[in-house]
C-alpha cells in the first residue's frame, strides 16, 4: 500500500520511502532478497517477486550516489515469474499497463499523482519494452 502523504510503500514489512537510503536498505531484511545489483552513476537493485496488497510485483530500487532513494520500479507480475525476453510481447506489456493502471487507481484514486515527496506514474516505456509503475522521489539534502 502506498502512503499518499509520506509515499512510502511498504514491501516485506519495510517502509520504503523519500527517506530511505541506501544505508537503510542493506540494514534491512529486504537486501537479503536481491538478485540482481549493479552500480554506475546509480546503484540499482533488483528484488525477488515481492507480494504487496495481495499483487506481486518485480520491484527495483534505485539509489543515488548520494545514497538517497531517487525512485521505485514496480510491476505487477501475473505469473509471478519475474519478466525474460523469452516470454516477452508486446500484448503482454500492455495488459501489465492496464493492471498497473488499475491497481494505482485503487491506491489513490484518479491520476494525476503528484505530492510534495514525489509522483507516481504507469507507463508502457517502448525504448525498454516494459511496463512500470515508477515512485519517484523529489531529491533533498537533509538526512
Amino acid at each position: 500500500m502506498i502512503n499518499k502523504n509520506t509515499g512510502e510503500i511498504e514491501i516485506s514489512e519495510v517502509k520504503v520511502g523519500p527517506k530511505f537510503r541506501k544505508r537503510n536498505f542493506i540494514e534491512s531484511s529486504l537486501y537479503a532478497q536481491v538478485i540482481h545489483e549493479e552500480s554506475i552513476t546509480y546503484s540499482r537493485y533488483v528484488l525477488k517477486p515481492q507480494k504487496i496488497d495481495n499483487e506481486i510485483f518485480a520491484v527495483v530500487l534505485y539509489f543515488k550516489q548520494e545514497e538517497q532513494l531517487e525512485f521505485v520500479s514496480l510491476s505487477i507480475l501475473p505469473d509471478q515469474k519475474m519478466p525474460s525476453w523469452e516470454n516477452w510481447s508486446k500484448e503482454e506489456q500492455l495488459q501489465k499497463k492496464r493492471a498497473n493502471d488499475k491497481w494505482l487507481e485503487k491506491q489513490l484514486g484518479p491520476p494525476p499523482y503528484k505530492y510534495g515527496w514525489g509522483e507516481l506514474s504507469s507507463l508502457y516505456d517502448p525504448r525498454s519494452a516494459t511496463s512500470t509503475i515508477t515512485i519517484r522521489y523529489l531529491l533533498s539534502t537533509e538526512e
